[in-house]
This record gives structure tokens, sequence and C-alpha cells, in this order.
């Protein structure tokens, strides 16, 4: 039997107001040192987008424009 291990090309987070930032912060890391690609931190209270990538993390306001 083979057994296959898949992991997802992205992972999202959705911050409210009654989680830690630093836990949520640690997960999405978490995400990307196992091998996915892409994570979301969306922080909607402070209208903030964290984007994270293998090796780093780009943070965008709500007035900035993804690219």
């Amino acid at each position: 039997m083979n057994t296959y291990i898949l992991t997802p090309d992205f992972g999202l987070e959705l911050m409210s107001s009654t989680e830690n930032l630093q836990n949520i912060q640690e997960k999405i890391q978490k995400y990307i040192n196992n091998k996915v690609r892409l994570g979301w931190l969306i922080d909607p209270e402070n209208k903030l987008l964290s984007v994270y990538f293998p090796g780093k993390i780009k943070k965008y306001s709500k007035t900035q424009i993804l690219s």
C-alpha cells in the first residue's frame, strides 16, 4: 500500500478579537515550515494582511494593492 502525504499550497488564518496575534503568527509560520507555499494572516480589526512566503513576510494595509 502506498502512502502519500499532501501539503496544501495555501493556508489562511482570520484573526479574531479573542485570539493572540503571536500564536496565530506562529501557526502560519508552521504552515510555511511544513512546505505550504503561501500563507495569509488577515487582521480585520487593524485592517492588515500579512502574506507569508518561505523566507519572507510582506505586510499590507487597507490602502495597498496586492501584486
